[in-house]
């Protein structure tokens, strides 16, 4: 199941933020976490960006609190293991740090457009 969202990902959420879509600039907006639109970069941390995912998945099922960490931890598993940034650099863009922490979870990513390299 993580599977599909990271499918949505990379297939839905990271484009619209690359075309810096008005619909995910308001559903972050409306989102009770650390997703968020800084300018025209999406910053997020990886727990919220699971969150945010599920959040917008209406079949995702209910979990105990285990089950849901399970799961976040499968999924960022998957995103590290892919070639996230890879495919993003074919759409102009990519993942970087913002903030770093000596707590994984608490450090922020941003995706960024990429400026062309001549």
């Amino acid at each position: 199941m993580v599977e599909r969202l990271y499918q949505c990902l990379m297939t839905e959420i990271f484009p619209a933020a690359i075309r810096n879509d008005a619909q995910l600039v308001a559903t972050t907006k409306a989102f009770a976490g650390a997703v968020e639109f800084r300018g025209d970069e999406l910053h997020f941390t990886l727990p919220a960006l699971f969150d945010f995912l599920t959040a917008q998945m209406s079949d995702w099922p209910t979990q105990d609190k285990a089950d849901r960490r399970r799961e976040y931890l499968r999924f960022r598993k998957i995103i590290y293991k892919n070639p996230t940034n890879g495919t993003l650099g074919k759409q102009g863009a990519e993942v970087e740090i913002a903030y770093s922490h000596e707590d994984h979870e608490l450090t922020v990513y941003r995706l960024v457009r990429k400026q062309d390299e001549k």
